[in-house]
């Protein structure tokens, strides 16, 4: 059976895909003909940062009579501005579906990119042996 990727986390072939979690899960290829490719991550964190850091700087500028208060002010509100871009980066998550079953899913992008080309190259091979058969050769 040829091989398409193999992994420490995922393993494909052309007839079945394994995700090598803590708990391996294997699907047959066959199963997985509406599989869809999406990426999640969690709901633009930086864009409530920046709404709060808007809300501490205002008041806190009109309130303050200082030009160290009013640094030390700005440098928070850049503070929870920069958290919220981060956590977003690195809060990242990739996944693989199929319907609405979570089939893989990795925070490395690399990874994933190249386990979701592995699945892809294995279902447009899948497809062609199919469509030149009329039937699924084993």
């Amino acid at each position: 059976m040829r091989l398409y990727y193999r992994g420490p986390d995922a393993l494909i072939t052309a007839g079945q895909f394994v995700w090598l979690g803590e708990t391996p899960r294997v699907y047959a290829i066959a199963d997985l003909r509406a599989a869809r490719l999406t990426r999640h991550s969690p709901k633009n964190i930086w864009l409530p940062a920046a709404l709060a850091a808007v809300l501490i700087l205002t008041p806190g500028y009109l309130l303050l009579d200082s030009w160290v208060s009013r640094v030390s002010l700005a440098a928070l509100a850049l503070l929870i501005v920069g958290v919220g871009l981060l956590w977003d980066r690195v809060g990242r998550r990739f996944e693989l579906r199929a319907g609405d079953t979570i089939i893989y899913s990795t925070m490395d992008e690399r990874t994933f990119n190249q386990v979701a080309r592995a699945l892809q190259r294995v279902m447009e091979s899948y497809s062609a042996v199919r469509s030149a058969t009329g039937s699924v050769a084993a």
